[in-house]
């Protein structure tokens, strides 16, 4: 969810040998994807125009073994529709890696003021409280990386 230029989904088909989807809202960022999947010979992968945000889920519910995200949470609106992304897609492990953001506003004394926690992250934990099963922090980046997981289902499709 949320593929960029394609590096990490093309990382993720040559070193495990599988067949990778990447989705992004924005069709720009597609194609320079497929340039990405172009200048890689060998990958298994498709690029695929998807926005979480709005419709239901192209696939079918569980379809996917692992479902990763990276830099798509970045609104408080975004963690339900997000948290339902991984939900439908996946079936095993998700993985959010996250830039921690903290919004700016404005005090009742008129002065900025910064928010003391990353309030879209704080949304999307508590829906995948049930999910969640590592959280990984790296300070010096302000960013982290929680794990997620589904029970596997005993007989669910899978993508070949």
């Amino acid at each position: 969810l949320g593929c960029g230029l394609g590096a990490l989904g093309t990382a993720m088909s040559r070193e495990r040998k599988s067949f990778v989807v990447m989705t992004d809202k924005e069709l720009p960022v597609l194609q320079l994807a497929k340039q990405t999947q172009e200048a890689n010979a060998g990958v298994k992968l498709d690029v695929v125009a998807y926005d979480f945000v709005k419709g239901s889920s192209p696939w079918r519910q569980g379809c996917f073994d692992s479902v990763l995200a990276a830099d798509v949470l970045f609104l408080d609106q975004l963690s339900s529709p997000l948290f339902e992304a991984f939900r439908v897609a996946g079936a095993g492990t998700g993985i959010l890696g996250h830039q921690i953001r903290r919004a700016v506003y404005r005090g009742a004394d008129g002065k900025p003021c910064l928010e003391a926690h990353d309030s879209a992250l704080e949304g999307f934990r508590q829906r995948a409280e049930k999910q969640l099963r590592s959280t990984e922090n790296f300070p010096e980046e302000e960013s982290m990386a929680l794990v997620l997981e589904w029970p596997a289902q005993s007989k669910r499709p899978r993508l070949k």
